[in-house]
């Protein structure tokens, strides 16, 4: 319910200020953060093709920042169009290389695409700057670890994750200790 209040609220201030609507003419004398803004409603209302349409007006706009980038990327991974997001996702990190978010998320892409070791190069850009909270770039960590077959670096970011994850993330702390199983039944089929 908060998250319909939230999004109605954003609704009203940019139907009053004129941005809700696709008139054309209206979007191009938008900000750059009224289009950031207009197309994570259009997002929110599965409208991914008119958030596309704003976020790559706002880019053009103003090329040298990177939010439009990175929610361009955030569009095509969630569309499982992984070339197309980390095409972005690196967009945005040439405008602001210090985005943690945007390195994890790009790790994801990476992974997604069995480019395991330029996942692990991204992940653990992210937690050289040490975001806040840590668990879930741990928890990246640890996937791309498992997935490379690096079992003991994988038990390790899983159980630093795990030790960092609040309790009531029971999502997380469950998926940390599945991942605790699928390790120890892959060491012990390694074992003779």
């Amino acid at each position: 319910m908060r998250h319909i209040l939230i999004r109605g609220a954003l609704l009203v201030a940019l139907v009053s200020t004129g941005c809700a609507t696709l008139d054309r003419q209206r979007i191009d004398k938008m900000s750059y953060q009224d289009r950031l803004k207009l197309a994570s409603l259009y997002v929110a209302d599965a409208q991914e093709q008119m958030a596309e349409t704003v976020l790559k007006g706002a880019a053009d706009r103003e090329p040298d920042r990177p939010e439009a980038y990175a929610m361009l990327g955030d569009i095509y991974y969630t569309g499982h169009d992984l070339p197309q997001a980390a095409l972005y996702y690196l967009k945005a990190l040439e405008r602001d290389g210090g985005d943690p978010v945007v390195l994890n998320n790009l790790a994801w892409v990476e992974m997604g695409m069995e480019n395991y070791r330029s996942a692990l190069s991204y992940i653990e850009r992210a937690i050289e700057m040490a975001p806040k909270p840590l668990y879930p770039y741990l928890d990246t960590r640890a996937r791309i670890q498992l997935s490379m077959g690096d079992l003991k670096g994988a038990l390790s970011s899983a159980k630093m994750a795990f030790s960092l994850t609040p309790e009531r993330e029971i999502r997380m702390r469950s998926e940390l200790t599945e991942m605790f199983r699928v390790i120890e039944e892959r060491i012990k089929g390694k074992a003779p």
